[in-house]
């Protein structure tokens, strides 16, 4: 088995290195959280999430706030396994969760069991209004980058395709592959947002059942193209590239405009969060200066603030031009786009 490979099977879920970052912005009033955590003696903020590659990020926080950890629950995939843990803890009152990091759906269910505290840290401020809900109950800290991702190995840059046409048509068969369409994975949420843009047809669906190779996860395609298997996959994540590619792993990306999405996990406070004050400071700490920038070098992912830099390694996607799904057509737009795919693919 490939040394790199060893690596990613090891370390997929979490990965650990130290640090330390002061921001620039929101001094004060990062300081004044922190007094209150202190005063508190609240030692740790739990985190639900099935974003398992931020552990480099909380490590950072926490050398930047002495006395101060984050624990985070990974919970795959999150949906309902994250929603039923939120539901025990309101019906048993003993509360353990303080912040929620995950997809608009959860975020979107959690509003509705009316389950999260407002919460507008000074440097939402400045975030744009499709990164924030008005009401002040969640943020969008982060977008992570799906497009083509390939093996330089099997494919030269000048052979790439050209648009989203060329990378699914007949050329190709058999030698790409995407991550499955199950209802709720990374592939149904960037075809949402394609389908609420009139940037994916049916005939375009149709073409990947006929052409494509289909994984059963985002990540297990990324370990399809590393190892060949695939010359190129459709909406990898790219926040998980740079990690694979540090291990050696033959990997590189395509941004192709055309349908290319970026999306990203709403950050909210819990009700009854028992580590309050810590929780609003790291919720405020990731959307500051150092946050994202912590964000950036340490998950490969774009920070949402409008001076965040471009993650090492990951194109510019400064012409990105598709919109966000409004919160409250969320849930419709999923379940349609989830309808076209089972008349296709079946369940």
């Amino acid at each position: 088995m490939r040394q790199w490979f060893k690596k990613w099977m090891a370390a997929a879920a979490v990965a650990g290195v130290a640090g330390a970052a002061h921001g620039a912005d929101g001094g004060d009033a990062l300081k004044a959280l922190y007094d209150q955590a202190r005063a508190a003696r609240q030692t740790q903020v739990v985190v639900y999430t099935p974003y398992g590659n931020l552990q480099p990020v909380w490590n950072k926080f926490a050398g930047t706030y002495p006395g101060i950890t984050v624990q985070p629950a990974v919970i795959s995939g999150g949906g309902a396994p994250l929603l039923a843990r939120t539901r025990a803890e309101a019906a048993s009152g003993n509360y353990i969760g303080d912040i929620v990091l995950s997809g608009l759906g959860d975020i979107n269910t959690l509003i509705a069991e009316d389950r999260l505290e407002r919460d507008e840290p000074p440097q939402a401020a400045t975030l744009d209004a499709q990164f924030k809900d008005p009401a002040g109950r969640y943020q969008i800290p982060f977008h992570t980058l799906f497009t083509i991702v390939y093996n330089p190995n099997l494919i030269k840059e000048s052979e790439l395709p050209a648009s989203f046409d060329e990378a699914i048509g007949s050329k190709w068969a058999g030698r790409y592959g995407h991550a499955r369409f199950t209802g709720a994975a990374a592939p149904d949420l960037v075809g949402t947002i394609l389908s609420y843009n009139n940037a994916l047809t049916d005939d375009q669906l149709r073409q990947l059942k006929a052409n494509a190779q289909v994984s059963p996860t985002a990540i297990a395609l990324l370990t399809n193209v590393a190892q060949g298997r695939v010359a190129f996959g459709l909406w990898g994540p790219t926040q998980n590239v740079r990690r694979l590619q540090q291990d050696g792993a033959p990997l590189k990306i395509h941004f192709l405009p055309d349908s290319a999405v970026v999306m990203g996990p709403g950050l909210a406070l819990l009700k009854n969060a028992p580590n309050q004050h810590a929780a609003r400071l790291l919720k405020a700490w990731l959307l500051s200066e150092a946050g994202q920038a912590a964000l950036g070098q340490e998950a490969s992912s774009y920070g949402t603030q409008p001076t965040a830099p471009t993650p090492e390694g990951l194109p510019d996607i400064g012409g990105y031009r598709f919109k966000g799904v409004p919160l409250a057509e969320y849930d419709a737009a999923l379940k349609a786009f989830r309808e076209r795919t089972v008349a296709i693919w079946g369940r």
